[in-house]
């Protein structure tokens, strides 16, 4: 049988793509797995995608699993992809839906503010809980992202150019 693994959203969990598994039918095996800080796991200090991508990789060795096509939505996207690109043994393909391939401070701002729960009650708008754990995983990376670009910024001084990985 082949593989899927998917993986889910930031504030999902291996739950949350059960639906998508169960309209694929039973040709596939499918795999999910609750990221770092998700499902009842303990939250990383830093979220990232390499390590939120290593984890996985971890918990499919577990699983005795060497190869599989991997689907990932929203956040669990930028994993699907990261994976294709530095675990390409691993992978047969990769597949995203609902992810922002452009995750950089800007975006990553204009998100918090409008999954902001203060915001929302000056509105008068009452947000579900599951909305301000989602506002307070992206402000983590947030701080992420930003470091990321600082990098960038001053890599880019050094004569090193840096691109998105397309393949």
């Amino acid at each position: 049988m082949t593989n899927l693994v998917l993986i889910h959203g930031a504030g999902g969990n291996a739950m949350e793509l059960t639906p998508l598994a169960d309209a694929m039918g039973p040709e596939l095996t499918y795999w999910s797995f609750d990221m770092l800080g998700h499902g009842g796991r303990p939250e990383p200090e830093v979220y990232s995608v390499p390590l939120i991508a290593e984890d996985l990789i971890g918990g499919l060795d577990d699983a005795g699993v060497d190869r599989a096509f991997f689907f990932g939505y929203s956040f669990g996207g930028l994993v699907a992809y990261y994976l294709a690109a530095h675990y390409p043994e691993r992978v047969i393909g990769a597949c995203a839906m609902g992810t922002k391939v452009v995750f950089d401070a800007e975006t990553v701002r204009r998100l918090l503010q409008m999954l902001d729960p203060v915001r929302a009650a000056r509105l008068g708008i009452q947000v579900p809980e599951w909305v301000s754990a989602i506002h307070a995983k992206h402000r983590m990376l947030l701080s992420t992202v930003d470091d990321r670009e600082a990098q960038r910024s001053s890599r880019a001084g050094s004569g090193t150019r840096s691109a998105p990985c397309s393949r």
